[in-house]
C-alpha cells in the first residue's frame, strides 16, 4: 500500500527523472516545449505495472499502446497547466513545500528514511521531488483561481439535490379506508364459499346503486370495525394487507373497490382519504455543507474539462508519437 501511494503521487506530479534506458526523441511539442519519449516511457511503465495487476490476461503490448496514448494526453495537459501557472506568476514558498512533503509522509506512514528509499526506488531525489511538489501546488492554485473561484452553487440547487437524492418522507404516504368483510370459516366447503361470495356480490351491487357504505358495514361486516361503519382508519404504506393496499392505491378518494378475496374472506373497501408522502423542505439545511461540496466538485470537474479543452484549442500542440 505504501508503495502504491507513492507511485500515485509520483505520477500526478510528473517527475522528470529517468529509470529506463531508451533511445530518446521528441514525442510532442506543447507551445514550443518538448515531451520526450523517455519521459513517456517512464510513466507508461509505472501505470502498466499497476494495470497488469488488475488485468493480467491482456497482452502487455496491447496494454502499453493504450496506456501510452492516455499518458501522453495527460503529459500534454500537465505542460499546459505549468505554462499557465507560470504566465499568471503563481508562486509557492519553501515552507509550503516542506509542509506538503511532511503531510505526504504522514498519510503514507513513512519515516524519513522510508520516504527517501521509496523515492530512490523510483529514480527520484528529494530535490527533484521538491521541485515537482512545488509545480503540483502551483497547478492546484491555478485550478482554484481559474475554476473553483468561479463555481457558484445556489441554495435552490442544494435543495433540489437533497430532495432527489437524500430526502426521506417525514410524513409517509397513506390511505384511510372503510371495509366490509365477509369471513370464510376455515372448514367451509365450495358451496359455503359460493354462498358467502353471492352475498358479497349483492352488497357490492347495492353500493354501486348508491346505498350507504357505513350502514351496510354495520349490518353485514364481520370485523371489529362494523360498529363504526367499517372505518378502519388511516394506514401508512406497507401497513395494510398487501392485496388490499394494492387495490386501495389504485382507487380515488370516494371510490369503492371490486370484490377482493383474501385468506380471510371477501372484502369490499372504500377509500375515504389519500395522503401523499411529504418531505420537510427545511431538511436540506442540515446537509447543506455536505451537498454543496458534492455539487461544487461536480461543477468544478465540468468547468475544468471545458477550460482544458479551450486551453488546448488555443495552444500549439504537435504529437509525434
Amino acid at each position: 500500500m505504501k508503495r502504491m501511494h507513492i507511485l500515485i503521487m509520483v505520477f500526478y506530479i510528473l517527475p522528470v527523472s529517468l529509470s529506463a534506458q531508451v533511445v530518446d526523441r521528441i514525442v510532442a511539442l506543447v507551445n514550443g516545449e518538448i515531451i520526450c519519449l523517455s519521459e513517456l516511457k517512464q510513466f507508461s511503465l509505472i501505470i502498466n505495472r499497476e494495470a497488469e495487476k488488475s488485468n493480467p490476461a491482456l497482452s502487455q503490448e496491447s496494454r502499453l499502446v493504450e496506456i501510452e496514448k492516455n499518458v501522453l494526453d495527460q503529459l500534454v495537459n500537465q505542460k499546459l497547466l505549468n505554462q499557465e501557472a507560470k504566465r499568471l506568476k503563481i508562486e509557492v514558498n519553501k515552507k509550503e513545500v516542506d509542509r506538503a512533503i511532511e503531510n505526504i509522509q504522514k498519510r503514507n506512514s513513512f519515516s524519513r528514511r522510508d520516504f527517501l528509499n521509496a523515492l530512490k526506488k523510483e529514480g527520484l531525489t528529494i530535490d527533484t521531488y521538491r521541485e515537482q511538489i512545488e509545480q503540483e501546488m502551483k497547478k492546484v492554485r491555478l485550478i482554484e483561481y481559474e475554476i473553483k473561484s468561479k463555481v457558484n452553487i445556489t441554495d435552490d440547487a442544494i435543495q433540489d439535490y437533497y430532495i432527489k437524492n437524500m430526502a426521506k418522507p417525514e410524513i409517509k404516504e397513506g390511505v384511510r379506508i372503510q371495509q366490509i368483510l365477509l369471513i370464510i370459516p376455515p372448514e367451509s366447503n365450495e358451496e359455503k364459499v359460493a354462498e358467502i361470495k353471492a352475498l358479497a356480490k349483492v352488497l357490492l351491487s347495492g353500493l354501486e346503486k348508491g346505498e350507504d357504505f357505513g350502514i351496510l358495514a354495520q349490518q353485514f361486516s364481520q370485523d371489529n370495525s362494523a360498529q363504526v361503519g367499517g372505518d378502519l382508519g388511516f394506514f401508512k404504506k406497507g401497513e395494510l394487507l398487501p392485496i388490499l393496499e394494492e387495490t386501495a392505491y389504485q382507487l380515488k378518494e370516494g371510490e369503492v373497490s371490486p370484490l377482493i378475496q383474501s385468506n380471510l374472506g371477501f372484502h369490499i373497501i372504500k377509500v375515504l382519504e389519500k395522503r401523499e408522502g411529504e418531505v420537510r423542505l427545511d431538511g436540506w439545511m442540515r446537509s447543506r455543507d455536505q451537498i454543496k461540496n458534492i455539487l461544487s466538485q461536480r461543477e468544478s470537474e465540468k468547468m475544468f474539462e471545458q477550460w482544458m479543452k479551450t486551453l488546448r484549442e488555443k495552444s500549439y500542440i504537435e504529437i509525434r508519437l
